[in-house]
This record gives structure tokens, C-alpha cells and sequence, in this order.
């Protein structure tokens, strides 16, 4: 029973007298852990669905945000706790071999290092978690203030993320108290002892380290380089910066060895006196404080993304907005042309009616007057997105991606005069792969059925009668527009909505897009956010507007 209450009085004794040592690693758990806890907290608040509230996929994405970077910074914290541990161990070599010479076995070391380990996790956890409980109420405010949602009242403790956060923790401490009881189980008494004032080895190249790094951090920065759009960037984002920490890690521990040798080996400069002890020095330097320095240069990188990455996003909030909705309401229907067939194979005639954008704007005004609202101005776009193959002059199949408006589109959106375009004729700016320049000669459509089986029979044709880059700096559905940087694929300009239809109808694979703009600069943010509202609200009957058959329909709003 002595023997039991022995090793927790002499593990707090050794806390106590070396604080100045215990002290960076407490800390380093509290913070580590209240960070932790903040993420978790931040996934499993329940007022978290109000962050996505109003959009198709807002709570999943932040969702995804959130979990992604709870993954990243559990990486961070293993590797920062196992340098910070490794930091102390070193320190405590002479203790623990005065312990052995004392007539302590390695298991009563052991013993010792265990409730050691126990104080700090109950103090590390405990403490980081009341820090975090804190600071997440802040965390919270903030967030909500920067997404402009209203900030939610009361404190709530998420039972979930304390337990995440203690049992990851818990985990963290036990593995680094596994790799001590390691250490010490490999050394001599003697070599504990002598620990603090045995010279250090001249640390060695591994070149496998070098390889590794240099692939994750060249890895990590040709993602950041060749990713094509915005989807890309958010796909892979989190990819490149884990192996751009990773490749961090690897260099300043073993590449930075490596050139320090290289130098040396250079007579001219090595024998010099204001360079050879700065390189001696710093060869054994960065041995030891290798991975002291990468997390410095992590932490730093972060904080600088962090901040210029939010403050772009804060600031470019309003032109993202003007962009996706330029007017103060937006009205979108969809008409797609994969129509679906009876028994019999006969296409369900409703779905077959070519849409009517006249009547669909009609049918739109219809519904504000019947809310007593007038638009004091507005406009109405069309296009087709189509993924299809088509034969060129010479003969050749290309498989490209179509992004077509009519003429009043393209006045529309360009401020511009409609151009005049003939039957079979069209403007296009071409992306940069190569495939595309057979088509500039001009091309011809294949007609398919139902199926997706080409039919034999030719499909509209097309010649190229100028070209119209302006129009990049003008297309809001910039999807497309970022598509068309790396891809096949063609912006076209035709003569108007009856040559779409033909397209959709031979291709079977369109999307055909309406959109009706409308300013109400006569109405206040109240009365524009109750029109919207009220619009949401409506059961659309298309089809007593004859109005063709719409598939979809929505609207978005911005207020100035």
C-alpha cells in the first residue's frame, strides 16, 4: 500500500521541481486541446444548421470544412506534443539515471513516468477543455458576425466535443508516455546519467526523409499550381496543405542537414572564419531544433492564409453576390431535355414543349403585380449546357462541352448590341485545349435518341462567323467560365431560342437555363426581402402560362 502511494507523491515531486520544463508541455496541451474542442464544438453546436440556412448544400460544405480541418490539426498537435515531450525527455535524462543509480528498477521508473503522465492529461485535458468552453462562445460570436446571421443567445457545453477532444488527448499522452517508457527501457543507467553532458553524434543524411519530402512539398505546391477551377481548389485544398506540412517537417529535419554538409565539404567557403563556426553550430543546431523550427514556419504560413484567405472572402462577399446575383431578384427555370418515355417508348408529351421565355416572363411579371410590386427594370438570359461529340469540317469526332446563349443573351449580359447571326451561323471563343481548334473551321451536331445511341442522322451544322472574348468578363454562370480555362470547351452565341431547342432536342443531353433579372428600386430592403419571400412561397403553375415545361425553378435575392 506504501509502495502504491509512493509513485504518485514522487511524480509530483518531479512535476513540481522541474516546472521550468513541465511547463511549456502543460501548456502546450491546453492549448492544443482548447483549439481542439473549439472545432468540435463548432461541428456539433446545434444551432449550426442556421450556418447553412437559406442554401442548397451551406451546412454541408462548413461541415466539411470543419471536419477537414479538425483532421489537420490533429496532425499538427501529434506531431507538436511529440516534439514538445521529446523537448522535455532530453531535459530529464540525468534525473531519471540518478533514480536508477538510487536503486529504482526500470519498472519503478516506469511507474513514476505513468502517474507523471496522469497529472499532466487531468490537468492538460481539464484546463484545455475550460479554456475552450470559453473561447467557443467567442468563436461562435465572431463566426456568426463574419457570415452576418443573427448571433444566437445562451452558453451550451457540447457533450460530444468534450469527449472527442479528452479521448484524443487521452490517446496523445498515452502514445507519448508508450515511446518515454521505450526510450528509457533502451538505455543504461549510466547512459541516463551522463545523459545531459554526452556530446551529440554528428547527425546523419537520411535520404529517405529528403525524398519524402521533397515529393509531398513538390506534391503540395503543384496542386496549389494546376488546380483548373474553384471546385478543384476546394477538393484538393486540404490535400495540398497536409502535404505541404508534411514536405515542411521532412526538409527542416533532413534536407536542411544536407546542404549545412554540402556546404562544409566546400573547402573555400567552410575554411573561413565567419563561416566555419556558424556551420559547425548549425549542423548540430538543426539536429535538435529541426522540427522546432518547422512548426514555427507552419504556424506563421497558417496565420498569414488565415488571414488573407478571410479577409479576401469577407471583402470580395459583395462582388461574389453582385456576380451569382446581379439584379435584386433572380428567377431561374430549367428545361431538361432527357425526357423520359411510356411503355411504349413515346416521349411524355409535356415534357416535349420547347420553352417559352416570353411566357415565362410574362407569367414571372404576372405574379409580382400580384403582389403589388413592379420592377423598375430587368432583363431575361438564356443558354444550353450541352456535353456532346461533333464532326468537324475534316471529318474528325471531338467530345466537347458546350456553353450557348442566344444573341439577346449576349446583348444582355455585355451591354452590347444583339449581333445578327443567319441560320447555321455563330460567334464562339474557344478554351485553350487543343482539340479545339478543328472546330473553328466549323462543326456539325450527331443526333442521338433516347438511349444515347447515335441515330445516323445529322444533327444542326455550324460555321464560326467571328469570335467573342469579351464576353468572358461578362458570363455569371461561372461554372462554365472556369471550366472553359483548362477543358474542351466552347462559349457559342446563336440567333436565338428556337436553334437551342433544336440543339437540346437533337443532343438529348442538354440543360437549357432561363433567367429573369429584375431590379425593384422602388421598394425598401423589408419590402424586397418580404417580395422574395412571398415569390419562394408560390406554387408556379407553368403550365396554365404556357409557359413549356420547366423542371425547376428558384429564386435568389440580393439587397444593396
Amino acid at each position: 500500500m506504501r509502495k502504491l502511494s509512493f509513485y504518485p507523491k514522487l511524480a509530483a515531486r518531479s512535476i513540481k521541481n522541474n516546472r521550468q520544463f513541465y511547463l511549456p508541455y502543460i501548456l502546450t496541451v491546453i492549448g492544443t486541446c482548447a483549439a481542439m474542442y473549439i472545432l468540435y464544438a463548432l461541428n456539433f453546436d446545434p444551432g449550426f444548421s442556421q450556418l447553412g440556412e437559406g442554401t442548397t448544400n451551406g451546412q454541408a460544405y462548413v461541415s466539411m470544412f470543419m471536419t477537414i480541418g479538425i483532421f489537420l490539426v490533429s496532425v499538427f498537435c501529434f506531431i507538436f506534443l511529440v516534439y514538445t515531450n521529446s523537448f522535455l525527455m532530453k531535459r530529464r535524462t540525468k534525473e531519471l539515471g540518478l533514480y536508477s543509480v538510487l536503486g529504482m528498477g526500470k519498472k519503478n521508473i516506469a511507474g513514476i513516468m505513468v502517474f507523471e503522465s496522469l497529472y499532466i492529461a487531468v490537468i492538460g485535458i481539464v484546463l484545455g477543455l475550460a479554456l475552450g468552453i470559453l473561447l467557443h462562445k467567442l468563436m461562435t460570436l465572431l463566426l456568426y458576425s463574419l457570415m452576418r446571421l443573427p448571433v444566437p443567445f445562451g452558453f451550451s457545453v457540447q457533450l460530444p466535443a468534450v469527449l472527442s477532444t479528452a479521448m484524443f488527448f487521452a490517446l496523445m499522452i498515452f502514445l507519448t508516455l508508450i515511446l518515454n517508457l521505450w526510450r528509457v527501457g533502451r538505455s543504461k543507467p549510466v547512459e541516463l546519467l551522463r545523459g545531459g553532458n554526452v556530446g551529440e553524434k554528428e547527425p546523419k543524411i537520411n535520404w529517405f526523409i529528403v525524398i519524402i519530402g521533397v515529393l509531398s512539398l513538390g506534391g503540395g505546391y503543384f496542386i496549389a499550381m494546376w488546380t483548373p477551377d474553384s471546385m478543384w481548389a476546394i477538393a484538393l485544398y486540404f490535400v495540398a496543405v497536409f502535404l505541404v506540412i508534411i514536405g515542411t517537417y521532412c526538409l527542416f529535419t533532413s534536407l536542411s542537414i544536407m546542404a549545412l554538409k554540402a556546404l562544409r565539404k566546400n573547402k573555400r567557403y567552410y575554411y573561413k572564419a565567419k563561416h566555419f563556426i556558424s556551420v559547425s553550430g548549425m549542423l548540430y543546431r538543426m539536429k535538435r531544433n529541426g522540427v522546432g523550427l518547422a512548426n514555427i514556419c507552419i504556424i506563421a504560413t497558417m496565420v498569414m492564409v488565415m488571414i488573407s484567405g478571410t479577409l479576401s472572402l469577407y471583402l470580395g462577399c459583395d462582388e461574389i453576390v453582385k456576380l451569382n446575383t446581379p439584379t435584386d431578384i433572380v428567377v431561374q427555370g430549367r428545361h431538361y431535355y432527357h425526357y423520359t418515355t411510356d411503355e411504349n417508348g413515346e416521349i411524355d408529351p409535356e415534357q416535349a414543349v420547347p420553352i417559352n421565355p416570353d411566357a415565362l416572363n410574362n407569367y414571372v411579371l404576372d405574379l409580382f403585380a400580384e403582389a403589388g410590386a413592379e420592377p423598375t427594370s430587368g432583363y431575361q438570359i438564356e443558354d444550353l449546357d450541352v456535353n456532346t461529340e461533333v464532326i468537324t469540317k475534316n471529318g474528325s469526332t471531338v467530345f466537347t462541352n458546350f456553353y450557348i446563349i442566344t444573341a439577346d443573351t449576349y446583348a444582355a449580359i455585355t451591354g452590347e448590341e444583339a449581333p445578327v447571326l443567319g441560320e447555321g451561323e455563330a460567334l464562339a471563343v474557344f478554351s485553350v485545349a487543343g482539340a479545339n481548334d478543328q472546330l473553328r473551321e466549323g462543326f456539325r451536331f450527331q443526333e442521338y435518341d433516347l438511349d444515347g445511341n447515335l441515330t445516323g442522322n445529322p444533327g444542326p451544322e455550324f460555321t464560326i462567323v467571328g469570335e467573342c472574348e469579351n464576353i468572358l468578363n461578362n458570363i455569371v454562370r461561372t461554372d462554365a467560365l472556369l471550366a472553359a480555362g483548362e477543358e474542351n470547351y466552347v462559349l457559342m452565341v446563336v440567333d436565338g431560342t428556337e436553334t437551342l431547342d433544336e440543339i437540346g432536342k437533337t443532343t438529348v443531353t442538354g440543360i437549357y437555363y432561363w433567367e429573369g433579372r429584375y431590379n425593384f428600386a422602388t421598394l425598401s430592403d423589408a419590402e424586397q426581402n418580404a417580395l422574395y419571400d412571398a415569390f419562394w412561397a408560390e406554387n408556379h403553375d407553368f403550365s396554365a402560362a404556357d409557359c413549356g415545361y420547366v423542371a425547376y425553378f428558384r429564386t435568389d435575392t440580393r439587397v444593396d
